[in-house]
């Protein structure tokens, strides 16, 4: 038995066409690694983020779902940090 929910999927290939898009880089992709890296004040964290406003952070929300690599990047950050 479908139902509204399946019936949606089945009839519109949104889905799967946009993860088929999709493009991911571990890294800076070829045509960026190249440039000259910079920093943007008006888009930093702590000067965008509202005083009581909750946030969350890409490896920590990743690592609750599933992804098993989240202490081993902490790991070479904290070594980057110190060099």
């Amino acid at each position: 038995m479908l139902n509204l929910s399946d019936m949606h999927a089945i009839i519109y290939n949104r889905g799967p066409a946009a993860l088929a898009r999709l493009k991911v880089y571990e890294g800076v992709p070829t045509p960026y690694n190249r440039k000259k890296r910079m920093v943007i004040p008006d888009v930093l964290k702590v000067l965008r983020l509202t005083v009581g406003h909750k946030y969350c952070l890409l490896g920590q929300l990743s690592s609750e779902v599933g992804w098993n690599h989240y202490e081993t990047i902490n790991a070479f950050d904290v070594i980057y940090l110190l060099k």
